[in-house]
């Protein structure tokens, strides 16, 4: 996969993969070449793979980038897992610096406004690392349904990342490959009585 990715590209890809808890994101990225995972969650476990303290603050995540843009290494792949618990450091170093407890707290969204601000800085800042050390950035993210109400067409779920919407957008707009996991699954419908049908799944 990584060598089809490199194949379609001058420079080290962006990916993003995202998808539902336990289906084997981070996983994915242990074979990625010579990774080293920034960790704003405790999602790692007992893998043997290279990794920074877990990130409990923003500035913690800034200090790994600077690390890796100006320290002496080998790593090839800067994996960030995940990208919705680094919102989250985003969020509480807002409510820290607005001395609020919760960000819903600033009036007319400007709490999310900057937290886009800074999560566009980091960004930009992730493909100056790409860029000057020639690495592969990775986001791992968990996934959400949202309704998606399209005027070309009638409303519909689909899958995305679980953010708000305004940084779920900036992300998918940084990456230059978005991969989605999930487990197949069978369905049937069957007879729910008095003329109602349901669905249920079978694996």
């Amino acid at each position: 996969v990584f060598e089809r990715i490199k194949k379609q590209s001058t420079s080290p890809p962006r990916i993003a993969l995202y998808g539902d808890a336990g289906i084997g994101k981070t996983e994915f990225f242990i074979h990625a070449p010579d990774p080293i995972y920034i960790l704003t969650e405790d999602g790692l476990g007992s893998r043997s793979v290279a990794h920074f303290p877990l990130c409990k603050t923003l500035d913690d995540f800034m200090a790994c980038i600077d690390a890796l843009m100006h320290e002496p290494h080998e790593y090839k792949t800067a994996v960030i897992d995940s990208a919705d618990w680094l919102e989250k450091l985003i969020h509480e170093a807002i409510c820290i610096k607005c001395k609020v407890s919760n960000i819903d707290e600033l009036a007319y969204g400007k709490g999310y406004t900057e937290a886009v601000t800074i999560f566009g800085t980091i960004l930009n800042q992730l493909t100056n690392l790409r860029d000057a050390r020639g690495m592969i950035i990775a986001f791992i993210a968990h996934s959400q349904v949202k309704r998606v109400e399209d005027p070309t067409q009638p409303a519909y779920d689909s899958h995305s990342f679980k953010m708000h919407r305004k940084t779920s957008a900036l992300l998918e707009e940084f990456c230059d490959v978005i991969l989605y996991a999930c487990e197949k699954m069978l369905v049937t419908t069957e007879d729910a009585g008095f003329g109602n049908k349901r669905v249920r799944p079978i694996s």
